[in-house]
């Protein structure tokens, strides 16, 4: 009696196991947002930025392709995002043609982003930006796009875009401010991981039973 009682209540584990493994919720999408504005003022070559435990890393380069110092920009309207701090003569402290900041996108990458858009700031009438791809730091790289969408008005990056680790931003005129980077990305629900654990301890208990029979 007692064994018979064990194998049907190990068939109805067997259910319960079965209908968990198929009701795991949904991930929910959520949106991670980088805004270049902050820190502000002179910075180094290097800067992270990070959101949700992903960070994108900037790096500064002059015309002659050497490293040089970003400058964080917050000055309201399109006015913010980061750009250079040692402009050939200006002081606006941005992006001109032949400069540019290269973003490390590999942790954003990994994310599997969905609807990533950008936008650039500072962008006058007749000044435009270009963004380049490279998977070498300190090489622009490949021309992929350009434009002359101001902040805050956001421009779609193609997935395609996730074959180079850098991306490039220069200004194809004027000077520019690299303004956002945004992505919605697969975040599991907390319930996920309750019925996960739960469905592990009722795969111990079936087989505590089945031994015991």
């Amino acid at each position: 009696m007692i064994k018979s009682r064990l194998l049907v209540a190990g068939r109805q584990l067997s259910i319960v196991l079965a209908g968990l493994m198929f009701s795991f919720a949904s991930p929910t999408w959520a949106d991670w947002s980088f805004v270049f504005n902050n820190p502000t003022g002179n910075l180094p070559t290097t800067q992270a930025y990070t959101n949700n435990g992903v960070t994108v890393t900037a790096h500064g380069y002059n015309a002659l392709n050497i490293p040089t110092n970003l400058y964080g920009k917050n000055d309201g309207g399109d006015e913010i995002g980061l750009g250079l701090a040692f402009p050939v003569g200006t002081t606006d402290h941005e992006i001109q043609p032949g400069t540019y900041i290269q973003l490390d996108m590999a942790q954003f990458w990994a994310q599997n982003p969905t609807n990533v858009t950008m936008s650039f700031g500072s962008v006058q009438q007749g000044e435009g930006w270009k963004i380049f791809g490279s998977n070498s730091l300190g090489s622009i790289g490949a021309f992929l796009m350009s434009g002359s969408a101001n902040y805050p008005t956001t421009v779609g990056i193609p997935g395609s875009f996730g074959a180079y680790q850098y991306l490039g931003i220069t200004a194809s005129t004027g000077d520019i401010l690299l303004s956002t980077l945004s992505g919605k990305m697969r975040v599991p629900e907390p319930s996920t991981y309750l019925i996960l654990g739960s469905t592990l301890l009722l795969v111990g208990l079936r087989r505590r039973l089945l031994r015991t029979c």
